[in-house]
């Protein structure tokens, strides 16, 4: 045609043609469906998880007392024994005395009694206490008393008793008949009462509770639990008082309950100390279903496994245990919400198990199973 240039034609040719590649391209992209940043898997209502069901395990019975004024620990009693002795040899009785650190701290003395039931009185009677006469003399029949001082007490102590030969009386032996033997502490004016709490007994632990009765108007008392005070005041007639681990320090082995005033004394009747456990450890098992298209989502490298979970309340302390096919997660057991993570290889594809216990109690109303891409 006249006046048209070829190439102009030719230019607009290929800008057309390049026109409807970039408008397929477009339209191509536009309908490839999105990949999901967040996926809902599935959302679960969890319950109360760990101990429950609280029943009373021991019962320490500590009876009367006075507070404010010295106290009497038995350490050692032997009903009834006999010591002998002739030119030949003679028989000695050995006794380990084991004297705990928070009775040495308020000691004041250590006291040995015994009754001298029948002797011959042939040789003298000889008591040692850490290799050192206490006693040593012709002990006559009936009651007898040795004062040690504190100084000379320790936490492992030995007492020995055993008597002489008759001397020149070659033929015969010295006896003596020993009935009531007593090494008792005296100390004060705390009351101390030890008491044992297993390993298995902290992780159920769930209050120990303190009962007495006293005559009100008298002193202010204080009680305390391994040195931390569980109780303060002026005593009506009737206590009765809870701890649990938090105000207590209570660990496991020997823990100890103390009773003191700060001026008058305080006379304490029917004293009993109970200690309270739970008695089944309650697994709350959840099950929740992965498609096989979400699970090869989490085979892709950017692609994880998400659980959050909301502890409402925590009734117990201890530690959360929540497991994923067995496999331990590393859960935070503190009120709120919390957040775990998984990966493919924790889980397969269809059924899978979340469990939920512990060694406290804590209610957990809900819990969300996700898939997010990172």
């Amino acid at each position: 045609m006249k006046g048209v240039n070829i190439d102009d034609f030719v230019w607009v040719f290929i800008a057309g043609i390049i026109a409807l590649l970039l408008a397929f391209l477009v339209g191509y992209f536009a309908y490839q469906p999105a990949v999901p940043q967040l996926i809902s898997i599935e959302n679960i209502s969890v319950g109360t998880a760990g101990y429950t069901n609280e029943y009373e395990a021991k019962v320490y019975n500590i009876g009367d007392f006075t507070a404010g004024k010295t106290q009497t620990e038995s350490l050692k009693y032997v009903p009834e024994l006999r010591v002998s002795a002739s030119l030949t040899g003679k028989e000695t009785k050995t006794y380990t005395i084991n004297v705990p650190d928070y009775y040495l701290s308020v000691l004041k003395s250590l006291r040995i009694s015994f009754l001298v039931s029948d002797t011959n009185k042939y040789g003298n009677l000889v008591i040692k206490w850490n290799g050192k006469d206490v006693y040593n003399g012709r002990a006559d029949k009936g009651e007898h008393v040795i004062s040690i001082e504190a100084g000379y007490v320790k936490s492992l102590n030995t007492f020995e008793m055993y008597c002489e030969s008759p001397g020149s009386l070659f033929w015969a032996s010295t006896v003596y008949m020993i009935k009531d033997l007593r090494i008792d502490l005296e100390y004060g004016e705390v009351k101390i009462v030890p008491f044992k709490i297993s390993e298995e007994e902290i992780e159920r632990f769930t209050r120990g509770n303190i009962h007495f009765k006293t005559n009100e108007g008298e002193g202010r008392l204080a009680i305390k639990i391994n040195g931390l005070p569980v109780y303060n005041k002026h005593p009506s007639a009737y206590e009765s008082i809870d701890f649990d681990l938090f105000n207590s320090s209570l660990y496991v082995g020997n823990n100890v309950l103390s009773f003191s005033t700060s001026k008058e004394s305080v006379y304490i009747t029917d004293a009993v100390l109970r200690v309270y456990l739970t008695n089944g450890n309650v697994i709350l098992k959840k099950s929740f279903s992965i498609s096989e298209e979400n699970f090869k989502l989490l085979n892709q490298t950017d692609y994880k496994g998400k659980i959050e979970y909301y502890v409402k309340k925590t009734i117990k302390p201890g530690t959360l245990v929540i497991k994923l096919n067995g496999k331990d997660l590393k859960a935070i057991s503190s009120e709120g919400w919390h957040t775990l993570y998984f990966d493919a290889e924790d889980i397969l594809p269809g059924d899978n198990e979340l469990s939920f216990s512990g060694s406290g109690s804590w209610n957990i109303p809900e819990a969300r199973i996700w898939i997010v891409k990172e």
